[in-house]
């Protein structure tokens, strides 16, 4: 379901982030958008999320027994946005697509960052997120008799049940060859290593 109400305003995030007064509003606004949908979403479910929007739409988010929403909202979830959005802007904001294909933004009066370090700046501000992300799932676990719709996602197949945890973490498994067997003080301490054979 994509309904087009955003969890933070353009200006606020300008006001509230290291993010340039001059981005173009249409790039920002298709980046909120997606992101929530990418990020937001799963933190809290399916219902919670379109409970969200639904109050947002409504204007009603902060009465009539809706504080708690605008609590999660307010000291939750727009960090979160917030930073999930600038781990998003370099790779959006650099390049643009238009009738002769994609092309890289340049400027004449600043250098242009390489692919490696658009992508350093992004997993910075994505290692934020996760964060503030974690801290989101607490605070909802501890307090999910205050959303019931953080328990009830939802059981139909276009639900999507909060996540559990938000860090993401690889795990090296190792080649499974002879090297990877060594002991600790032949791999890392400078003790030579000879074959036995």
């Amino acid at each position: 379901m994509s309904k087009n109400i955003l969890m933070i305003s353009e200006q606020s995030f300008k006001d509230y982030t290291i993010a340039s007064n001059n981005i173009d509003l249409k790039n920002l606004t298709q980046i909120i958008k997606m992101t929530q949908d990418r990020y937001i979403h799963p933190i809290v479910g399916s219902a919670l999320y379109d409970k969200i929007l639904l109050l947002i739409s409504n204007g009603t988010i902060g009465n009539n027994g809706n504080e708690v929403y605008k609590t999660l909202l307010d000291d939750y979830l727009t960090d979160t946005l917030f930073n999930y959005v600038l781990g998003e802007l370099p790779m959006a904001m650099q390049y643009k697509y238009v009738n002769k294909g994609v092309l890289k933004r340049t400027s004449e009066n600043t250098e242009q960052p390489t692919f490696s370090e658009l992508q350093s700046i992004s997993e910075y501000y994505k290692g934020y997120a996760e964060w503030y992300a974690e801290r989101t799932i607490n605070y909802l676990c501890a307090n999910g008799t205050s959303y019931p719709e953080y328990l009830n996602p939802g059981s139909d197949v276009t639900t999507i049940n909060p996540v559990s945890n938000q860090y993401k973490c690889a795990i090296n498994l190792g080649r499974g060859d002879y090297e990877d067997r060594r002991p600790y003080s032949e791999r890392y301490q400078g003790n030579r290593y000879k074959k036995p054979f």
